[in-house]
């Protein structure tokens, strides 16, 4: 895929995720290590940037492109919730915290994964690119 059909895919998606209402922003760029695609939310204001690796369209078939960002969107489901723990956790200063969070992580990630490769599986959209 490429940057625009990425693009595309993400806004043909919008309205059959129920993400309509939400302004998504799309950027190439680096993303963290061991990251194919990461997102950065403002699920009070609906606002999300999604930034895709470069490297995601060499190493990757459509099939997973699509089930990746698939995934991002899905974390914005969850963005508002995983604010709120995390304003009630310190992991600078406790180890506790710090399990806790990457429990938390841990959790989100292993319910995400399989739902956006069961979605990937049954959602056929059209984009415009």
């Amino acid at each position: 895929m490429t940057e625009s059909e990425i693009k595309a895919y993400i806004a043909a998606l919008q309205p059959v995720l129920k993400l309509a209402d939400w302004e998504i922003r799309v950027e190439m760029g680096k993303c963290d290590a061991d990251c194919w695609a990461q997102n950065f939310t403002s699920a009070r204001y609906k606002k999300a940037t999604i930034r895709v690796s470069a490297e995601i369209l060499a190493g990757n078939c459509e099939e997973n492109v699509k089930a990746i960002l698939i995934h991002e969107l899905m974390h914005l489901y969850t963005a508002y919730g995983h604010k709120q723990v995390d304003s009630l956790l310190d992991p600078r200063h406790s180890e506790r915290d710090r399990l806790l969070e990457q429990i938390i992580d841990d959790l989100i990630e292993s319910l995400i994964d399989p739902m956006s490769e069961v979605i990937e599986s049954l959602v056929e959209v059209e984009s415009d690119t």
